[in-house]
């Protein structure tokens, strides 16, 4: 393997995986992504109509 992927949604599980994939991608030298998808809160609340002000993008790096 050189390439791993691995999801998250910034929970306490996604977490625990992101933690495992780092270990395993150490160990054999392979090259890590990260892929985070989540929910703006107030389209999941209001509907795909909803707005907000954008946020900066969190930077992952292993």
């Amino acid at each position: 393997m050189n390439r791993i992927l691995v999801t998250t949604d910034g929970s306490e599980l996604g977490q625990h995986a992101l933690t495992h994939a780092q270990g395993l991608a150490g160990a054999l030298g392979a090259e890590l992504t990260v892929l985070s998808i989540q929910t703006d809160p107030l389209v999941a609340a209001y509907g795909e109509h909803a707005y907000a002000m954008p946020t900066p993008k969190k930077a992952w790096t292993s």
